[in-house]
């Protein structure tokens, strides 16, 4: 009973301390009257601006840091929800922000190679997933679509890059991408269920496709080729091939078995084509022994450079031989 009263009486004495001065009540009263007589009351009062019509106020300091505050920790808490999701696998519960982070890159991604680049990063990203939910086929099917999904975009996006850049550097990236995967894929094979062999064979022939798409596109590149508008779900279609191009830019004109000069001479005869007997007789004749004579006709010391007249049947062929060697060497 006691503590009843206690409460009754601090609640009077709140009040009273509390309650606004005579004067001021008064004072109120006089200035609602007056706006009263002139504005009107309910259905007669003119219209008035209402606060959503009127300019806004600028917001004090205060308020300002609160609600710095406030968009501060919603973004530090997407920020650790992202971080989070990082490990989450198809079915859990944080797996769709996972995708929903990867699909806010590809939205900034500043060109065709960063989208493309950006595209593998998630398809190697579904491959190590497929990998941990080997075990449930029904997963693991959604899983390598999806990294289809992500391995066709991310061709396209850079094999569109490099043609219309006529780079083919731009194409290391698929073939180091593949190089990586492919293995992996391949293991995968062997642990997953029966139901999963469908899906996991249709990876392996559009990787495979997409190495001979690189492969194809390269060599295009190189020979200076000329591309239409064709394109397929990899990207740009291979064109024909022009001619292959020098290391200075120009055309490098590759000559013909018919454009060959090719020698003429005649094996055994001694006579070439041209008439050169002296070059081709040195190519044809056997090299001059020291210390023997030179033709019959000779009756010389023996030169070094004079041939042997010691050969059957072929004295004044070999006698020709020495006259002209000696001739040029003097």
């Amino acid at each position: 009973m006691k503590v009843s009263e206690a409460l009754h009486q601090t609640a009077r004495e709140t009040r009273e301390s509390t309650a606004p001065r005579p004067e001021f009540q008064a004072a109120l009263r006089q200035r609602l009257l007056a706006v009263a007589a002139t504005q009107g009351i309910g259905a007669t009062a003119e219209h008035t601006e209402t606060p959503a019509t009127q300019a806004k106020q600028p917001m004090s300091g205060g308020r300002r840091m609160i609600v710095a505050s406030a968009l501060a920790v919603g973004v530090l808490g997407l920020s650790g929800v992202s971080t989070a999701s990082a490990d989450a696998l198809p079915g859990d519960a944080l797996y769709p922000v996972k995708r929903s982070a990867e699909r806010a890159q590809l939205a900034l991604a500043g060109s065709e190679v960063n989208r493309g680049q950006l595209y593998f990063e998630f398809a190697r990203t579904r491959l190590d997933e497929a990998g941990r939910v080997s075990g449930n086929p029904e997963a693991l099917n959604t899983t390598l679509s999806d990294m289809d999904s992500q391995l066709a975009s991310g061709m396209k996006s850079l094999t569109s890059a490099a043609v219309n850049r006529q780079d083919a550097g731009v194409l290391d990236t698929i073939d180091e991408f593949l190089d990586g995967q492919s293995p992996k894929l391949a293991n995968l094979l062997d642990d997953a269920p029966n139901e999963a062999h469908t899906s996991l064979g249709d990876s392996m022939d559009l990787m495979d496709s997409a190495a001979e798409r690189s492969q194809e596109l390269r060599e295009a590149l190189l020979c200076a080729a000329s591309f239409d508008d064709d394109t397929d779900k990899l990207g740009p279609l291979p064109g024909e091939c022009g001619v292959l191009p020098g290391e200075d830019g120009t055309p490098l004109d590759v000559p013909t078995d018919d454009e060959n000069p090719a020698s003429t001479q005649e094996t055994g005869s001694g006579t070439t084509g041209s008439g050169d007997t002296s070059t081709d007789a040195e190519s044809e004749s056997p090299s001059p022994q020291p210390g023997r004579k030179g033709d019959k006709n000779s009756d010389e010391s023996p030169s070094p450079t004079s041939p042997s007249p010691t050969a059957d049947n072929g004295g004044g062929l070999l006698g020709e031989i020495g006259d002209t060697l000696d001739d040029l060497l003097g």
